[in-house]
């Protein structure tokens, strides 16, 4: 390759990424990965021996597919770019990727393609349980990522129909005494051409001196149809046939037979193919569908899935061989941040001011209202930008015409238009600075208002629930928490508190875990009285009594070393006896009690004051939290917030080694 040539592919990759960053938000990292995944394709398409697989996994509405389709548009490889849905393979010849493989391969030939096997995770070859699947219709995408050789047998059924109805009628004229010199029929046989069932319109015009040659043009293109390794066209053929008598035309239409079943292999080595697919085995959390998630708290979990998680999910659904099949070339997409909902949002919005600038010549101006509205309520983090467009759609496209009939309607001309939320689309029409008409439209709220503050018991039962959790949590963990809500969203949940503790479980960390769980109950009883305590605590009483009998019971936390059962009628190899354990569980639990009970007595005052917050607050960030906390909260608590706690690392090295020995 020419250095000019090269230099020249570099720089279209180099401005292709800055391309695809202008278009997708808060995916600078994986746009690097994947267009440096490609150079060597894209550059030297030439010198791959098989192909190219590059496999994107992450959650729906992160933007895989899209990212794909605009890389083929930024290359102009519209035409060499076919995307396969393995939820939809099989269904008619369409679906079918051999027939669609091999018919573009029949116009190309081997030259660099795109291919996007998408939703590849509904591909799945193997069952939940382990069975295999048959997928016949997905055989040829495997061979097509092993290596790039495609097995075709090229079925010409129309073609072999025609061919044995010639050889039929050949070999009974050639009973019949007929014989051909030079492609012509004998003088005598003149009955052959006049047995002809051929009900074709076309009327052949055929020169004088080929009267008597043996096969009409009809019968030529089914010949040539078979053989166009042979011959280039028609005129080729017939000189060929000219050359031949009765037994060489009968070996050239048997052969022809032969070829309308013949295998031959496809060379796709030279293609870049894109594995694109959900996980939801590597997202466990991904079925959380709350809009009160925080999309920085959930990326943050998302960025900690490893390559390892990948095939460990892959594991699932494909056997081992095929998971291999993909390489190790594996993009992980993070959820969407904070920082990347906000910018689509401006993006979105920009073009709907522009249309508007293109329809009126004024300016649309959202003010930072609608851009929280819509971030309030469109961002769904385990859905991605399907909900937020949608809301964009219904709580601001939609009503674009209504707001266009008002402007023209203005005799007035119109400079600027300010939008912004007043408990609906508020919308002012300006000339320069003056204000001409204010006209608010409703909008339809279906997430937002169900996060504001109440002001009812249920939000001050909730805001004091909540802040017993965040005492006890700061106090026992050292951290404070990002944010704590006293209303949700979410149907199952009133409130929660949001962190980034990661715990690394032992006794002495369960214990703590476990006296957070309780502390809910605890501080509505110490507020409130035990007559008046909600029966919101439910579940914290469950998982907190799951947690401890799991570890008492299967991680060696009382000080019998074995696997106990979980019931007394669980009759594998475990260890029955469960009474004793379930008594130490008692106690255990009931120091967990007494922990928390303890400091939230000690920090009575600020769990009065976080909780009146919480009452007047949907929710509390965590510089209001740090304020109330220097101002209500005892010294110990502070001195808790800013102590750095010993881990097993420090633990390891402070040991003495000398005074260490085997029990």
């Amino acid at each position: 390759m020419e250095t000019e040539n090269l230099a020249a592919k570099q720089t279209e990759l180099s401005n292709l990424k800055i391309y695809l960053k202008s278009k997708f938000f808060g995916l600078d990292q994986v746009i690097d990965q994947v267009v440096t995944s490609m150079a060597s394709w894209y550059i030297f398409p030439e010198n791959q021996k098989r192909p190219l697989i590059i496999n994107l996994w992450g959650m729906t509405g992160v933007g895989k597919s899209d990212l794909i389709r605009q890389i083929v548009k930024y290359l102009q490889f519209e035409s060499q770019f076919f995307q396969f849905d393995l939820g939809e393979l099989g269904h008619g010849p369409i679906g079918n990727p051999r027939t669609i493989l091999s018919e573009t391969y029949q116009f190309k030939g081997p030259e660099p393609r795109i291919i996007l096997l998408d939703e590849f995770q509904l591909g799945r070859t193997i069952t939940r349980m382990g069975e295999e699947i048959p997928h016949k219709e997905l055989r040829v995408i495997w061979q097509l990522l092993d290596n790039g050789k495609i097995d075709h047998i090229e079925q010409m059924i129309a073609g072999r129909r025609n061919l044995n109805s010639v050889l039929f009628k050949f070999d009974y004229w050639v009973s019949q005494g007929m014989t051909i010199h030079q492609g012509m029929v004998s003088s005598n046989y003149f009955g052959y051409f006049e047995d002809d069932d051929d009900e074709s319109d076309e009327v052949e015009e055929t020169p004088e001196n080929d009267a008597r040659f043996i096969f009409d043009k009809k019968r030529l293109k089914a010949i040539l149809e078979i053989n166009k390794s042979r011959f280039e066209n028609i005129h080729e053929l017939r000189k060929h046939i000219k050359t031949l008598g009765t037994l060489e035309i009968r070996k050239l239409l048997m052969d022809s037979l032969a070829n309308t079943l013949k295998p031959s292999e496809q060379d796709f080595s030279q293609t870049l193919i894109f594995v694109v697919g959900n996980l939801d085995e590597a997202y466990p959390f991904a079925k959380d569908q709350s809009p009160d998630i925080s999309p920085d708290k959930f990326y943050k979990l998302t960025k900690d899935i490893k390559l390892p998680n990948i095939k460990s999910a892959l594991s699932r659904r494909f056997r081992s061989e095929q998971i291999s099949r993909l390489g190790n070339n594996h993009i992980i997409y993070p959820s969407l941040n904070e920082q990347a909902y906000r910018a689509i949002i401006a993006s979105e919005l920009l073009t709907i001011s522009t249309d508007y600038f293109a329809k009126t010549q004024a300016r649309l101006h959202f003010g930072s209202t609608i851009i929280e509205w819509v971030f309030q309520e469109g961002v769904v983090p385990t859905q991605g930008v399907r909900p937020l467009k949608s809301t964009i759609k219904y709580g601001i496209e939609d009503l674009i015409p209504l707001i266009l009939m008002e402007h023209f309607k203005l005799e007035s001309q119109i400079s600027d238009v300010e939008a912004n939320f007043n408990e609906g689309l508020s919308i002012c029409f300006k000339q320069d600075e003056d204000m001409i008409l204010e006209k608010t439209f409703p909008l339809t709220q279906k997430v937002r208002h169900l996060k504001e503050s109440r002001k009812d018991d249920l939000q001050a039962v909730v805001a004091v629930h909540e802040s017993g959790h965040a005492i006890v949590h700061m106090f026992l963990f050292s951290n404070l928490p990002d944010k704590i809500n006293s209303v949700a969203a979410d149907s199952d949940s009133a409130g929660f508190i949001t962190h980034d503790v990661v715990i690394l479980r032992n006794p002495t960390n369960l214990l703590h875990t476990i006296a957070v769980f309780l502390a809910g109950f605890l501080a509505e009883k110490a507020l409130f009285g035990f007559e008046m305590v909600s029966t919101g605590s439910s579940g914290d009483f469950e998982k907190a009594t799951e947690l401890a009998m799991n570890h008492f019971k299967e991680s060696g936390f009382s000080d019998l070393l074995m696997r106990i059962a979980p019931t007394e009628d669980h009759f594998e190899n475990h260890y029955h006896n469960i009474g004793p354990i379930e008594d130490k569980v008692m106690k255990f639990m009931r120091s967990a009690q007494d922990l928390a009970a303890r400091i939230l007595a000690r920090e009575r005052a600020l769990l009065v004051e976080m909780s009146k917050y919480l009452a007047d607050h949907a929710s509390m960030e965590q510089e209001v939290l740090t304020q109330l906390v220097h101002e209500f909260g005892t010294y110990d608590l502070e001195a808790e917030l800013k102590a750095k706690k010993s881990g097993y690392r420090h633990l390891l090295f402070s040991v003495n080694e000398m005074a260490t020995s085997f029990q």
